[in-house]
């Protein structure tokens, strides 16, 4: 798959594929889509030739019970999520090694390929913890985590971890945490980092998406290690048995 900007992109456009192609470079790992080639057009603008994913978006099998995936799957969906959420722990954990953040991580960001191998896709908006000064407005608002448009609370790993937790939330609900009827609303209730009713969740889900999911950064998972740690003994735990 050749992945490039438009000739007529704005250079905002253009300088976020080249800082993309910068990240993806650096990171090799079985679940990030492997670049194969880095390079420029004959417009100056970056070109990255990527392993090409057949597959189906994780938005897709959350939102569409009756999706033909699941039919092979068989019935432990819910378990099939929090597997899916390990392998993208495993991506971060690598990300985060390197010392880069990933920023925008929502369902559409991760596929499934077709035998069952899980890529964290579209890497844009990462960025490498170098101590710059960062920008509000980061990231998908259904999703946010608080820190990404509130400058008094740190950036760092747990910042993934916190939207890891939130695509968990829309896994258990059907919806993403953060809710209303205007973009204002949706921010308000970012901002306040709420978590929603998780109904019949797992009681080990309900004792992990909250930590995951806390306003302070210095009360989540440290990491992505320390929140696949608690996703794995979830599913090694008793009330995981029924999935």
């Amino acid at each position: 798959a050749v992945k490039r900007p438009r000739p007529d992109a704005p250079e905002a456009v253009r300088r976020a594929r080249g800082a993309e192609a910068r990240v993806l470079g650096a990171l090799e790992h079985p679940n990030i889509v492997p670049v194969h080639l880095l390079g420029v057009d004959a417009h100056g603008a970056p070109v990255l030739v990527m392993k090409r994913v057949e597959g189906v978006a994780w938005r897709a099998l959350i939102r569409e019970p009756a999706h033909p995936w699941w039919a092979r799957e068989g019935e432990a969906r819910l378990r099939r999520h929090v597997e899916i959420a390990i392998a993208v722990c495993r991506a971060l954990e690598l990300a985060h090694d390197r010392g880069v953040v990933r920023r925008d991580l929502k369902p559409d960001n991760v596929m499934i390929g077709r035998f069952g191998e899980v890529y964290l896709m579209d890497w844009g908006v990462a960025r490498r913890l170098d101590g710059r000064p960062r920008r509000h407005g980061v990231g998908t608002p259904a999703y946010l985590a608080p820190e990404l448009f509130d400058l008094g609370l740190p950036l760092g790993p747990w910042t993934d971890g916190y939207l890891l937790g939130s695509c968990l939330v829309e896994v258990l609900t059907g919806e993403p945490p953060h809710r209303g009827d205007t973009l204002e609303q949706v921010l308000r209730s970012a901002h306040e980092a709420r978590l929603p009713e998780l109904g019949d969740a797992p009681a080990g889900l309900r004792a992990v998406l909250p930590r995951a999911m806390a306003r302070d950064p210095a009360d989540r998972y440290p990491d992505a290690a320390a929140l696949r740690t608690a996703l794995e003994g979830f599913l090694r735990s008793r009330d995981a048995g029924r999935l």
